[in-house]
């Protein structure tokens, strides 16, 4: 869902652009412009904190407002680039619909919205099977969707890795 991200922007093109009621069912959620837009925003800290517990992260960042490049970046050193492939997960009907109302680019909604990921983590690629065996016991669904090279502290949002 939306979690903390972009509500003026999807508040606009839910009830001006589409001109739904908050009784009226989004397309493709199945859920009400109310439940969706009133969707209560899930903590991330029972499942946090053993991998907080045991040190098995070298960062983390929660994808709120600023979206993929306004978080992800301040969790890498100035000599470092995450490379998020966006073919990795699949993007919630949401924001297709948000995509559609507002004729948004891809690159606004990556800067915009979370996009279905609410939290992204750096961890050591030998550690990344466990970790994410941990957090699927914790009710998480995890995906890897990218990995970090050399660069200039920047996120690079790509099709295909």
């Amino acid at each position: 869902g939306l979690h903390t991200n972009g509500y003026s922007l999807a508040r606009k093109l839910v009830f001006r652009t589409a001109g739904l009621s908050p009784d009226d069912i989004i397309p493709g959620t199945g859920q009400s412009a109310a439940d969706v837009l009133l969707a209560v925003h899930r903590s991330y800290v029972p499942s946090m904190l053993p991998l907080l517990k045991h040190k098995r992260l070298h960062a983390m960042a929660h994808i709120t407002g600023g979206g993929f490049p306004g978080n992800v970046n301040r969790s890498l050193p100035g000599h470092l680039d995450a490379v998020l492939n966006l073919d990795s997960w699949e993007i919630p009907p949401l924001f297709s619909f948000l995509a559609d109302m507002g004729k948004l680019s891809e690159n606004e909604l990556y800067r915009t919205f979370n996009m279905g990921i609410g939290m992204v983590l750096f961890v050591d690629t030998r550690e990344a099977a466990g970790i994410a065996e941990s957090l699927r016991q914790s009710g998480e669904k995890v995906f890897e969707i990218g990995r970090v090279e050399s660069g200039s502290g920047k996120v690079r949002l790509v099709h295909g890795i």
